[in-house]
């Protein structure tokens, strides 16, 4: 299907993609109300932090994707959560970013079930600057076979769906300021070829046995956080090689169980009761490996 202007609510050079994804398009642009840009490839590309550094936080176009082949590759989505008069109160600096008591019009509680038509999509990021609500991530995320890169930035949820982990192709998963409180116990159980894991600014005091089913995992950041224990099965990763678990609640690690094999750098900063025993530090010394305390 040709897409030109539809309805006049998207607006960007003629592309053709299936119509399956034209339909998700439009829901998402009447759930939450915003236009979409159609942008190059490039634009959408490299770091996450990069990636927002280059589109910003435009109130014309805060939807964004691009094509490859004839699909959408890469959907962003940025600040959903602010309706245009209060973003303009928030950027004058007239007042602090508004709770859900104070706009009714601002936010969004869930995004569309179609999201999971985006069969080929290879790059989701949702981002948001504002503290309030919740939303809810339909099942039919699980739907994004391809989906190799996922970035979940300041948006209030609290638990992951547990259909992400169907998402067998998933190499980097960012989950970073998102209220979240719990993981599901099977997700990671088929993601075999993650590589990043990072969940930072949680709420979350427990990690699934299911990570030690990550073979292929070589950064796992889990910091700013709750966590006061780890899983044993974390053995497994013996591609680990940078593990980040500073600014937690840790009283004591399976010290046992962290695997050294590749590990480069160890962050345990910030743990106030955590207690490093002489013989693990002499093992770090001895393998080389940078800690941080």
């Amino acid at each position: 299907m040709i897409i030109n202007n539809i309805n006049d609510l998207i607006s960007f050079r003629e592309v053709k993609i299936p119509e399956i994804e034209v339909l998700a398009l439009r829901d998402l642009e009447n759930f939450i109300n915003k236009k979409f840009k159609l942008v190059k490839k490039d634009t959408l590309k490299g770091s996450f932090e990069g990636i927002f550094e280059r589109i910003g936080h435009s109130r014309n176009i805060p939807l964004q994707f691009s094509v490859n082949e004839n699909y959408v590759e890469r959907l962003c989505i940025i600040d959903p959560f602010l309706c245009d008069e209060c973003y303009y109160i928030v950027k004058r600096g007239d007042r602090d970013p508004p709770t859900e008591s104070d706009c009714r019009e601002c936010g969004f509680s869930r995004l569309p079930d179609s999201i999971g038509n985006f069969r080929h999509l290879n790059e989701l990021l949702i981002y948001s600057g504002v503290d309030h609500g919740f939303i809810y991530l339909p099942e039919t995320i699980g739907n994004l076979k391809d989906l190799q890169k996922l970035v979940l930035w300041g948006i209030p949820l609290e638990i992951l769906p547990e259909s992400l982990g169907n998402l067998r192709s998933l190499r980097s998963l960012y989950i970073i300021l998102c209220k979240l409180k719990k993981i599901p116990d099977n997700i990671f159980r088929y993601m075999e070829d993650l590589k990043l894991l990072q969940i930072s600014h949680s709420e979350i005091k427990v990690i699934p046995k299911t990570i030690g089913a990550l073979y292929k995992l070589e950064y796992l950041i889990i910091n700013s956080s709750k966590l006061e224990d780890l899983p044993s099965s974390i053995k497994t990763l013996a591609k680990l090689k940078h593990l980040y678990l500073n600014n937690n609640k840790f009283n004591n690690l399976p010290w046992n169980s962290i695997n050294l094999t590749s590990l480069e750098v160890l962050d345990l900063q910030n743990n106030d009761n955590l207690h490093i025993p002489d013989f693990f530090d002499f093992l770090l010394k001895a393998k080389q490996i940078q800690l941080k305390k």
